[in-house]
């Protein structure tokens, strides 16, 4: 969904309970503010040049990695106070154990601890290192990527704001940005740059489990404990999905085409939907940075969106969508290759085609029907002549295209990626 707007953006969050979806914007300084089920404006919050977002739902306030933070009324939108802390604020995490909010740096002191339901400043912390995305286990442990000068995970006791420890990576990762955090087994999945790795670790302490690739330019990571799945967003435009079959058993189980760009994501535990920011952006001017995952040139104006991404039902994964002109044959498995599982996740885009510069854009909609007798008798004359094996299922239904107002659709592909904001219209059943 294209929110447009000027200036660029960062982290967003996802308030589940108030059903609002937060998201920074810089030039102007601001925090824009969406319905997180229609993605319809509701607010902005001013004067917020912020980098990250979080909610105590318990006292009903909200703070932002702006400098001096941001803190205001949740439910009116309106500034509370503004707290002055040091350093470069940045990441930002709510631990709902001791209700505090730690505000992360990567200059020192690298982390402020907030309480959340006052916004006095208790502490600071030194993490021996630049900080990224952090995890609380809601028990009282917050853990947080570290990188530069040693890549690692620190573990803080979140009531005495100390270190506990420092679990290294075993050289499996690098330059971490992602972490999530199994809370019911103890597991973390570090998302890391150099290498391009999805590590799993103990959070007790520290053991590495596995190593997973992933795409490049990681920035955030989310475990969902309904599905037993994490979610790694990467800035090349890939959507990772890491399956946990067991503590010990990790396997990638897809991974999604979705927008250059889109590395920022947050997850709506109650719908299930990944929302995934993402912009265009002009050619980059000079060399890339080692190790640097930015964007390239210039964002263009306007173009911030917002994509959606869900799991595809059970029923709807039993077909395939297949190339749109003409019959294809049975036996013709493009856009799934053998001994590989269905797609789960499809996302979800606007798109319309225009056939005449008067016309207004429509879209096409596909409604299954029955192979009538006469298309059967087609389809076994296309099997006999081809010598398909006798294992592989006929089709029963086809698509019926309807031409209708444009709209967003579910939609997967025929490439390796099962995703595509193109709409493939002929249908046969696995």
């Amino acid at each position: 969904m294209k929110i447009g707007g000027e200036g660029t953006f960062d982290t967003a969050f996802a308030d589940v309970p108030g059903r609002r979806l937060y998201i920074p914007r810089k030039n102007p300084g601001r925090i824009t503010v969406f319905n997180l089920d229609t993605l319809e404006p509701a607010g902005v919050i001013a004067d917020a040049a912020a980098n990250g977002v979080v909610i105590d739902p318990k006292s009903g306030n909200g703070f932002a990695t702006s400098k001096p933070v941001v803190m205001w009324d949740a439910k009116t939108l309106k500034t509370i106070k503004t707290i002055d802390v040091q350093g470069g604020p940045d990441a930002i995490l709510f631990d709902p154990f001791t209700e505090r909010v730690f505000i992360f740096s990567h200059a020192a002191p690298n982390a402020t601890v907030i309480n959340a339901v006052d916004g006095s400043v208790l502490g600071t912390i030194d993490l021996e290192g630049m900080p990224e995305q952090a995890v609380t286990d809601g028990k009282g442990r917050v853990y947080v990527d570290i990188r530069e000068p040693t890549d690692n995970v620190a573990a803080i006791d979140a009531k005495t704001m100390t270190v506990l420890a420092h679990y290294s990576l075993g050289g499996k990762g690098g330059r971490c940005s992602g972490l999530a955090i199994d809370v019911k087994n103890q597991i973390l999945f570090a998302g890391c740059r150099q290498p391009q790795m999805m590590v799993m670790l103990k959070a007790r302490d520290g053991t590495v489990l596995a190593a997973l690739p992933l795409g490049a330019g990681v920035d955030s990571a989310v475990f969902n404990p309904k599905t037993m799945e994490t979610y790694s967003a990467q800035n090349e435009g890939t959507l990772t999905i890491i399956k946990e079959k067991s503590p010990t058993q990790f396997v990638v189980e897809q991974t999604l085409r979705t927008k250059e760009s889109a590395k920022q994501m947050v997850w709506d535990s109650r719908t299930d939907r990944i929302l995934l920011l993402a912009a265009d952006f002009l050619p980059p001017t000079g060399p890339p940075k080692a190790g640097v995952a930015g964007y390239g040139g210039k964002m263009v104006p306007d173009s911030f969106s917002v994509l959606v991404v869900g799991k595809i039902s059970r029923s709807a994964r039993r077909y395939r969508l297949l190339p749109a002109r003409g019959l294809v044959k049975p036996h013709e498995n493009r856009d799934h290759s053998e001994g590989q599982p269905s797609p789960r996740y499809a996302c979800r885009y606007d798109f319309s085609v225009t056939q005449h510069p008067r016309s207004r854009p429509f879209s096409y909609r596909a409604r299954l029907r029955p192979l009538s007798r006469v298309q059967r008798r087609r389809e076994a004359h296309i099997r006999a002549k081809s010598g398909a094996s006798a294992s592989v299922r006929r089709p029963v239904f086809h698509a019926v295209l309807q031409r209708t107002p444009a709209r967003r659709y579910w939609s997967t592909s025929g490439d390796t990626s099962r995703y595509s904001s193109q709409f493939r219209g002929w249908v046969g059943r696995r």
